[in-house]
């Protein structure tokens, strides 16, 4: 069976000549060109002659392709790979404690899990290959059909999963992609800023070396998934011990010394904790009936404020020694989850009293904003500028509250189908709102939001941050 993945030169390099010939100028090239072509020509494929056989398919969330022996368990995937063999991860699910097994596996397969599931996130971040919401891979038995250790080989674009073993072909980006980018950035100047997720010094360096402007979001979390710092976070999340927040702030204050380092005066925005619980606590410490809109974000902080009070010190501490060593810092720090005026206001009143107390610098030195992701905080976001200078859209959970889907069960495939698929296939959704956004709901909310938060602060900042900006007709309506 051949792969899916066509060659890519001839895709593009026509348009490359016909600007050059003067046939088309570089933006009538550009409109031509659509994301998925680039995406293809800097993600690794399958040799075309293989024999696999095509067994499941799912929703690729990362690009490239991966084989190697699927593996049941975190643990068998280190064991696979101290081995010296590759490894794919599959699991019902991931959480934070397969950090570790996601970073040595070659692939990564969920049976459950949408777009913006664990395993996604994840994967995206380290552009590892993942596909999820595979539950075609369990029989009507409830077995699964393929066994441990055999050979599987999945394309984390298309969402393809193969039996079998095959040779996976790195990527070769060719040489006019540069030129194509040049144009890109020409166009695109003074219009739009590009800045990744980071949340790790080796993700950001990558990330500056290819040409990112700053971090769109730091999300403080995820900096503790490695797993000598995971138990941290158990304790900091389950216990009062000061020791353990005193190793938290030391933790965090040195990770964004470096962080600030890098970027070098780039902009950076800091998510403060916002940790769904199921994902970093063992189940038998906490059970939640719906854990994506339980206790997470701000509300954890309200329950605990020794969380955000904790990271709050590091990151003035961080800043104020960066800026004594007369190194440059643009720095953000975002409060995520917010559904009431009452809990950004005790936000901002942990982060003057603890920057007055710590900081030589005044206070506006580092700005104060918060994430639109509750439907409510749309309807308030006039309150809500109060307090904040910036806003920054959270896609994700606010397409799922809006909707009322649940973002990973929607694209989970139940008997035959996912509902998602379900509702494509009948047209009752022209467009999966979890990868576009949902201009006449979603979009409405965040008009409805701008413009309310502007009555109160004209001079307002707004960003976006979701999986939907990796779509042009998200990107065409946030530019509108």
């Amino acid at each position: 069976m051949k792969s899916s993945t066509l060659p890519h030169s001839h895709e593009l390099f026509p348009l490359v000549q016909d600007v050059h010939r003067g046939i088309l100028s570089p933006e009538e090239a550009l409109l031509k060109i659509q994301p998925i072509q680039i995406i293809r020509l800097i993600s690794s494929s399958i040799e075309e002659t293989h024999k696999a056989r095509l067994i499941a398919k799912g929703h690729g969330v990362s690009s490239g392709c991966a084989s190697g022996r699927a593996c049941f368990s975190s643990d068998m995937v280190l064991k696979t790979a101290k081995k010296g063999f590759p490894a794919i991860l599959l699991l019902s699910m991931t959480r934070a404690d397969d950090t570790e097994a996601m970073r040595m596996a070659q692939g990564i397969l969920t049976l459950h899990g949408g777009t913006a599931s664990h395993a996604a996130i994840i994967s995206r971040t380290w552009n590892k290959p993942c596909v999820v919401g595979v539950s075609s891979l369990i029989s009507d038995q409830k077995q699964m059909i393929i066994t441990e250790g055999e050979d599987i080989t999945l394309n984390g674009l298309t969402g393809e999963v193969w039996l079998g073993k095959c040779q996976v072909l790195p990527a070769k980006p060719e040489p006019f992609l540069s030129t194509i980018l040049q144009w890109a950035d020409a166009v695109r100047k003074d219009k739009i800023g590009i800045r990744v997720n980071a949340d790790t010094y080796e993700e950001l360096a990558l990330a500056i070396a290819q040409g990112a402007e700053g971090v769109g979001v730091c999300r403080t979390e995820h900096m503790f998934t490695r797993k000598e710092y995971l138990p941290l976070i158990q304790r900091a999340i389950l216990t009062q011990e000061k020791d353990v927040f005193d190793n938290l702030k030391i933790i965090q204050r040195d990770d964004f010394k470096r962080l600030f380092s890098i970027l070098e005066g780039r902009p950076i925005t800091v998510r403060l904790l916002d940790a769904p619980l199921h994902e970093f606590l063992p189940q038998a410490e906490i059970e939640e009936k719906n854990p994506m809109l339980g206790l997470r974000g701000i509300r954890l902080a309200i329950h605990k404020p020794i969380l955000y009070r904790t990271q709050m010190e590091a990151f003035f501490e961080a800043y104020q020694e960066c800026v004594l060593e007369r190194m440059q810092v643009d720095l953000e720090i975002m409060v995520p989850l917010v559904a009431c005026e009452e809990e950004l206001t005790q936000a901002r009143e942990w982060f003057e009293e603890i920057w007055e107390s710590s900081s030589l610098f005044p206070v506006h030195s580092v700005r104060f904003g918060t994430m639109i992701e509750t439907p409510r905080a749309a309807l308030i976001a006039d309150k809500l500028a109060e307090e904040a200078e910036f806003f920054s859209f959270g896609t994700n959970d606010l397409t799922q509250m809006t909707y009322g889907f649940s973002r990973d069960d929607m694209h989970t495939h139940f008997l035959d189908a996912s509902l998602m698929d379900l509702y494509l296939s009948k047209g009752i959704l022209k467009e999966d709102p979890f990868t576009q956004i949902d201009v006449k709901g979603v979009g409405s909310l965040m008009r409805l939001a701008i413009e309310k938060g502007k009555t109160t602060r004209p001079h307002l900042k707004v960003g976006v941050c979701g999986e939907q900006a990796s779509s042009l007709d998200s990107l065409l309506f946030y530019l509108d």
